[in-house]
């Protein structure tokens, strides 16, 4: 798994790797310091997660996360912090971190990894599952609308509700608003009453 750190300090780098390779994850690190590092290493591979350190030379992580997101890339974004009070680490979190790990408690750095990237899967196959769900109503509007035969939707009253061109054809109405005009039961079909003997 490859991931991108930022971060300033070689002590707290071997502490992190250390971390997470301790709790049995097979890590690739690029580790970056500044902003122009961190933008390269973004063009020019591909990464499970950042995890970022809160202050960097002359910006911060908030400002990474922001170049993240106008990349386009959704990428698991975990914030390293030393000095930042519990409401402010909530509210970078409500700006779009997946989570944030104290830098004194680190052993809580595999767990928070592994659930945002958790939930990266979910989000993927989230959108994998709208888009195969988007093709099937596509194609399924497709066969409708391309039909010979008149395919329709009514309400338990009889009202048409929606139809296909076969259908209008069939029935000499010109749009849709022309069919509304109809009721299935009464207007379509008429069955005769049985006048049979009692």
């Amino acid at each position: 798994m490859c991931i991108l750190l930022l971060e300033k300090s070689p002590h707290d780098v071997e502490a992190i790797l250390e971390e997470l390779r301790n709790a049995g994850l097979a890590i690739e690190c690029t580790v970056v310091a500044d902003r122009s590092g961190f933008e390269e290493a973004l063009g020019s591979g591909e990464f499970a997660a950042v995890l970022a350190a809160d202050c960097l030379p002359d910006w911060n992580g908030i400002e990474a996360l922001h170049i993240l997101r106008e990349s386009g890339k959704d990428i698991p974004f975990l914030l390293l912090t030393s000095s930042l009070g519990e409401e402010a680490a909530a509210e970078f979190i409500r700006q779009g971190f997946n989570d944030y790990v104290w830098k004194d408690r680190l052993t809580r750095l595999p767990v928070a990894l592994k659930r945002a990237l958790e939930e990266k899967q979910l989000r993927d196959a989230n959108v994998r599952a709208q888009a195969a769900l988007a093709e099937s109503e596509a194609r399924n509007r497709e066969l409708v609308e391309h039909s010979s035969y008149g395919i329709f939707r009514v309400s338990l009253a009889g009202e048409f509700l929606s139809a296909n061109a076969s259908l209008l054809q069939l029935l000499a109405c010109k749009n849709l608003e022309d069919l509304k005009v109809l009721n299935l039961s009464t207007d379509v079909f008429r069955f005769r009453r049985s006048s049979g003997n009692s």
